[in-house]
């Protein structure tokens, strides 16, 4: 395969620019990814003005098809600190949005498809620990000065330019050393666990309402609520067999070392129970949702 440019990473950062490149830009391009056609595995919340505004920018897209939930008002709690009492609301005025990312997903793909996207299904073949692309010399990825060749699961790709669109912890992309320069400290993490359940009523979240921040700490021990804190997220998706369904999201917006993913989970349920949200039963055809993201 030969393209002006090759992609690696079919999710929705690489799906999009890859279906700009050809449709707008007119390029020859190629999105490597052996699992583009699986689904996207996380929730993405937008405010509905901001997707009204990107809309607007990408019409091709018909983006307003492509919202799964709307909650016309935004509430946030940050009781408990500050001498602000701990049941005290913040409700914003703002609608909030649910992407419904497969419908995302297909509607990027189709239109990728007739701007003639190369979709390749396969693997770039690095080495182990990932390539030195600074060094020039690495196993699966060559380069010269009329552009970079990919050795992948499905055959070589020869592109002009290649876009690592695969994510921070990247195999693709070099990063300074340690010894170079002065010490590069550790990143911090956003880290969070979600999960969609059923539950007999929200307590003191209102079902109508996008949760955006549940920071209070009062379920927590006292020396508990010095450590790093994490907040509650929740979307309510309507009735199911006469109870609540819901996506919640227990958050570390930014730590280091990182909260885990096990201590998101317990903070969630044991957040829940706190303030009387029953959960009748975790949800067994979403799973949980794990983000593990390095900041800075």
């Amino acid at each position: 395969t030969t393209c002006d440019v090759a992609v690696v990473g079919a999710g929705p950062a690489g799906s999009v620019l890859a279906w700009l490149l050809a449709e707008r830009g007119g390029l020859d391009v190629a999105l490597i990814d052996a699992r583009q056609n699986a689904p996207w595995p996380n929730n993405y919340g937008v405010w509905e003005d901001e997707w009204q505004d990107l809309a607007a920018m990408m019409p091709e897209l018909d983006l307003a098809t492509c919202v799964a939930d709307r909650w016309a008002k935004t509430d946030c709690y940050f009781g408990g600190s500050w001498d602000a009492p701990v049941d005290e609301r913040t409700r914003l005025d703002r609608a909030y949005c649910r992407v419904d990312r497969e419908k995302l997903r297909a509607t990027l793909r189709a239109r990728s498809r007739d701007a003639g996207v190369s979709a390749v299904e396969a693997d770039v073949l690095v080495s182990p620990g990932g390539p030195r692309w600074c060094a020039n010399v690495v196993d699966g990825v060559t380069h010269d000065a009329a552009g970079s060749t990919l050795a992948t699961s499905a055959g070589d790709v020869r592109a002009t330019v290649i876009v690592d669109a695969t994510g921070f912890e990247s195999r693709l992309t070099s990063r300074r050393g340690p010894d170079v320069g002065d010490a590069i400290p550790p990143p911090g993490y956003q880290v969070a666990y979600g999960f969609e359940a059923l539950v007999r009523d929200l307590g003191p979240y209102d079902a109508g309402a996008m949760l955006l921040f549940d920071y209070r700490t009062d379920h927590l021990q006292d020396d508990e609520q010095r450590a790093p804190p994490t907040f509650m997220y929740a979307m309510p998706l309507g009735e199911q067999d006469g109870l609540k369904r819901v996506f919640f999201e227990e958050t570390s917006l930014v730590a280091r070392p990182a909260v885990t993913l096990a201590e998101c989970e317990r903070r969630a349920f044991l957040r829940l129970a706190h303030v009387g949200v029953e959960v009748v039963e975790v949800c067994s055809d979403e799973p949980p949702e794990l983000c593990y993201i390095p900041m800075g």
